[in-house]
């Protein structure tokens, strides 16, 4: 009201449009938005209950909040790469593992986060989804942190559809770099228990030395994985 009342007696007579509160004798609160017009007669006042569609506001409002906090607080890296592959969103994750922050954020790309090892692969797949072409969607690849350490990356990604057309990729992903060497440390224990075996069992039942010698080179390049295997004798004055 005391902003009708300013506009009749105020100097302007120009169109005015503005969302007020009206409290109703019950206490309940309705949201009006109130269009005045001046005319010849005088003021056209048109008012509008806008009460649904605020409330209607609020709730997408705390959604999108919920989501928000969702996003920034799972411990994995969310990403979405617009069709050049360029960085349009991350989440907090995505700069604890790749070190990337701030107003870095706006202008890296998948070349920035991609080991080179691994960047060929990485485009080649990015392009396909958004060619619409089946690619896998789950896999692991070497990223690069800002600093260029090197580390391994599991992830999900899928592609982005908005209007039934491909508007670019939305990645989880996950540092396993721990789990990755881990593996291999494993791996390579394990190898080395097959290799002494494999020895073992040649010196056991190879016919002579030559024959020995030529088992125990192939057995340290194919089973230990040695990249060159070099078989000597020492004499008893540990002389070749």
């Amino acid at each position: 009201y005391a902003a009708i009342r300013e506009y009749k007696f105020g100097f302007q007579r120009l169109p005015k449009q503005l969302e007020t509160e009206f409290v109703f004798p019950d206490g309940s609160v309705s949201i009006f938005e109130i269009s005045i017009q001046p005319i010849p007669e005088g003021l056209f006042i048109l008012s509008i209950d806008k009460s649904e569609q605020h409330k209607a506001k609020e709730k997408i409002t705390a959604s999108e909040l919920k989501y928000r906090n969702i996003v920034e607080t799972i411990h994995e890296s969310l990403i979405i790469e617009d069709l050049e592959g360029k960085l349009v969103y991350a989440n907090k994750e995505f700069s604890n593992i790749f070190g990337f922050e701030g107003d870095d954020l706006k202008t890296i790309s998948l070349k920035d986060y991609t080991s080179e090892d691994s960047y060929e692969e990485i485009v080649l797949r990015h392009n396909k989804r958004i060619q619409g072409i089946s690619v896998e969607n789950e896999f692991v690849y070497k990223g690069k942190r800002k600093d260029g350490k090197e580390i391994w990356i599991e992830a999900r990604v899928s592609p982005m559809i908005e209007n039934g057309r491909i508007t670019g990729t939305q990645s989880l992903e996950r540092d396993i770099t721990a789990r990755v060497i881990a593996e291999e440390k494993e791996k390579k224990i394990g190898r080395m228990f097959a290799f002494l075996s494999a020895i073992n069992q040649s010196i056991v039942h190879s016919a002579n030395q030559d024959e020995l010698m030529n088992t125990l080179s192939t057995i340290a390049i194919e089973i230990g994985q040695f990249k060159l295997a070099y078989m000597g004798l020492l004499d008893e004055n540990n002389k070749l």
